[in-house]
């Protein structure tokens, strides 16, 4: 008889289909199971559409639709109870008279929380949650840091050199070899915004964009809080929307929008509220040593990634500090990656 970790792991590998399309909504896979038989599957396509329950209702081939309520409903993540841009799939629960749901992961949204299962016991569905036993990277982290916290998901990534150094002032220097780089534009195709300081603005004229891989770009975002980067830098001109962080104005100028917030030293919690009020789910930090060591200082990041490649500088601008506990996650010929990950409280 196969266990209900296996039919939970196919769950949460269905709902990466979806990642990159549905943020800050939660990536989610569902099974219709009947007799240890997969019956339906589905996952939460793009952002505002059908979720995974009611696309794996509906994979159900017509001939078997009378088994549905003989069948069980295996969820990667707690089922949402409220009007939204779609129906509640509690209702959908009750509505198909399904007795038996199993849920990897509460959905700590505001008003869900664990209250999407008692409702469904309290109508005779039995539910069991079984929390945090899927040993694989789990996308639901991503929302829940978000519903949690009201702010991003917040993914810091850097390139250094073998000797330490991730640049040089007033110098662009490339460090990462081909593959790390669509590896790279992969991580931005999953990302809803990607930010940068002023500095690497200025010195690397990025376009912040994904060229290299399918999928979308994310929105690029500034900190500039004095109005530095000229209009004519290369952030400027890259396709898309752009969010500059400032001290001085609001202003919208085309695809370009100015956001002032208010000069102290807690500029970065404000960026990341106004942020999450504009449904950044996942923010990629790709900024310089002097932007993700003020990300460190206030412990806002979830992830960490160092690309570590064999190239030495010699000298230049040393890569953060105190970063420890970074594991090797893969390589890329002679490019390694490591990668730390930070487990929140009530986040699993």
């Amino acid at each position: 008889m196969k266990k209900p970790y296996y039919f939970l792991k196919r769950c949460s590998d269905l709902s990466k289909y979806a990642i990159g399309n549905v943020s800050p909504n939660p990536m989610v896979g569902a099974l219709i199971v009947h007799n240890q038989s997969i019956i339906g599957e589905g996952f939460h396509k793009h952002f505002g559409s059908a979720h995974a329950e009611v696309n794996a209702i509906d994979s159900v081939n017509i001939t078997d639709k009378s088994l549905i309520p003989e069948s069980d409903l295996y969820i990667s993540l707690e089922p949402c109870n409220f009007f939204g841009k779609t129906p509640p799939c509690t209702e959908l629960i009750l509505k198909h008279n399904i007795k038996n749901i199993f849920v990897s992961n509460l959905d700590r949204t505001s008003g869900i929380d664990g209250q999407s299962l008692l409702y469904l016991q309290k109508n005779q569905v039995s539910v069991r949650l079984l929390q945090c036993e899927i040993p694989q990277y789990n996308p639901v982290r991503f929302r829940n840091v978000y519903a949690a916290h009201k702010r991003p998901y917040i993914v810091i990534k850097y390139a250094s050199s073998l000797d330490g150094f991730i640049g040089r002032s007033n110098e662009r220097i490339k460090l990462s070899n081909s593959l790390s780089d669509r590896w790279v534009h992969l991580l931005r195709s999953y990302c809803d915004g990607i930010l940068i300081g002023k500095n690497t603005a200025l010195s690397d004229q990025p376009q912040l964009t994904n060229r290299l891989v399918p999928g979308k770009s994310p929105v690029k975002i500034l900190i500039d809080t004095r109005l530095d980067v000229p209009p004519e830098n290369g952030f400027y001109n890259s396709p898309g929307k752009k969010l500059v962080y400032n001290f001085i104005k609001d202003e919208q100028n085309g695809e370009i929008h100015y956001i002032k917030l208010t000069d102290n030293d807690d500029f970065l919690s404000q960026l990341l509220t106004d942020l999450y009020h504009k449904n950044i789910g996942i923010l990629l930090i790709e900024g310089g040593s002097y932007t993700i060591s003020k990300f460190l200082e206030k412990e806002l990041f979830d992830e960490i990634y160092e690309i570590r490649t064999r190239k030495v500088l010699k000298t230049g601008i040393p890569k953060p500090k105190n970063i420890t506990d970074l594991k090797q996650e893969f390589q890329f010929r002679d490019d390694i990656v490591l990668r730390k990950y930070v487990q929140r409280d009530r986040l699993c």
